[in-house]
This record gives C-alpha cells, sequence and structure tokens, in this order.
C-alpha cells in the first residue's frame, strides 16, 4: 500500500480498505472452491476434515459442532467488545481525529466495489488469478515423475489448491510448515506415502516462492523507475 501510494498518490488509508476488499472477495472465491470440491470430492474433503480438524477421524458430531459454533461466537463477542472498549480509550486522547481519518478513508476503500467503472474486466482478472493459482499446482504434476499421471486428473489439482490454500491461510508466514502439511495430508488421502506428499508440497511452496522473491525484487527495482516516469507526466 505504501509503494502504491507513492507512486499512484492515492491515500494509504484508500488502499487499506481496497486491500481488505480484495482479500475478503478472494476469500469468498475460496469458499466457492471449497463447496465445488466438496461436491466432486467429499470424501477427500471430508476425510482431510475428519483427520486435520477432528483429529479422531470420526468426523463431526452434534457435540463437536456445539463447540465449534460456541467458540467462534465467544471470539467474535470479545472482538467486538474489544473494539468498543478501545474505540472509547481513543476517544480520550488526540490521536481520536487521526484515527478516526483513517477510518472514514479505509470505509472509502472498501466501499469501491460500488464505483468500478469496468464489473466485467474486475471479474476476468478475478477469474484468470485463480486460473493461475490452479496452474500453478496442477503443471507441478509432469515434472514430479510420481505423480506424472495427475495432469490428466485435474480435480486432483483443484483439491490440492482448495486444501493448500487452508495451509497458506493459517497464521504462518507463507504458509511455511501449514502448506506443506496439508498438502502431504491431501496426497495421503489419495494413497500417496507422506514422503511423497511432502515432497510434492515442498516443490510446488518452493516454485511458487522463488517466483514471488524473482518478481519482487524486479518490481523493487522498477518501482522508482515507473513512479518518476508517472511523475514526468
Amino acid at each position: 500500500c505504501i509503494a502504491l501510494s507513492k507512486s499512484e498518490k492515492i491515500p494509504v488509508d484508500k488502499l487499506l480498505g481496497t486491500v481488505i476488499l480484495e482479500r475478503g472477495i478472494d476469500l469468498l472465491c475460496l469458499l466457492f472452491l471449497v463447496v465445488l470440491t466438496f461436491l466432486l470430492q467429499i470424501d477427500i474433503v471430508y476425510g482431510f476434515f475428519s483427520e486435520v480438524v477432528f483429529k479422531d477421524g470420526e468426523g463431526m458430531s452434534f457435540i463437536k459442532g456445539l463447540k465449534m459454533i460456541s467458540t467462534v461466537l465467544v471470539i467474535l463477542i470479545l472482538v467486538w467488545l474489544g473494539f468498543k472498549v478501545t474505540i472509547k480509550i481513543i476517544k480520550r486522547t488526540k490521536w481520536f481525529y487521526r484515527f478516526k481519518r483513517l477510518y472514514v478513508g479505509f470505509l472509502s476503500g472498501l466501499k469501491t466495489i460500488r464505483k468500478l467503472e469496468n464489473i466485467q474486466g474486475f471479474i476476468f482478472h478475478t477469474f484468470m488469478i485463480w486460473l493461475g493459482y490452479f496452474l500453478m499446482v496442477h503443471l507441478c504434476f509432469p515434472a514430479y515423475s510420481p505423480f506424472e499421471e495427475l495432469f490428466y486428473k485435474p480435480i486432483v489439482g483443484l483439491a490440492v489448491l482448495v486444501i493448500g490454500s487452508l495451509g497458506m491461510v493459517a497464521p504462518v508466514q507463507g504458509g511455511i510448515g501449514a502448506y506443506h502439511f496439508c498438502v502431504q495430508t491431501c496426497m495421503e488421502l489419495y494413497g500417496y506415502t507422506k514422503d511423497l506428499g511432502l515432497s510434492f508440497a515442498f516443490i510446488v511452496h518452493t516454485s511458487q516462492t522463488l517466483i514471488i522473491i524473482i518478481g519482487g525484487v524486479i518490481a523493487v527495482v522498477l518501482l522508482p523507475m515507473a513512479t518518476k516516469w508517472n511523475r514526468n507526466e
């Protein structure tokens, strides 16, 4: 957000709002793919949650479901109460107006979805982004000989994408460890050994990380040039 603010002269608070909006849309896309994968591969998705979430492999029960819902509700209530208390404390300080300005700008960024001039282009690029995510996983199958045959089974690539994404959203930097565990578990459900599943997860995660590092370095080098070019215009 800071880099884009410097190059495009857009307030950081508004950019933060658009980032949250973009993350929210990504979450909706992921939930859609989870449902789609569940419908197409119910045994794999159910097996993953039974093994990883419920541990004992017995799956969901009424008591477990009630505990999960209760825990989520308690967390949401505590977060809401914490937010209210924080607002009351901030109102008594000199930082209140600065916080209010950031809050208003943040909301303005969230509302940008209503002002899109090219909604078709937005939908198209969102689809292409997620197609790219899928291909980053699926095209690694023929690169690893034990999984070559899976190249002709795109549903497996979809399952790995969805279950691996659950590891990426874990509170771990870059999904390191969590992503590998999720992909390894997914491949075990397809009948592969832990070693093969972990090796494949390492290949996918490492290749993606290298692409991000290389692309990031190039962007850092080119960004000042682009910023200077925009100012000259």
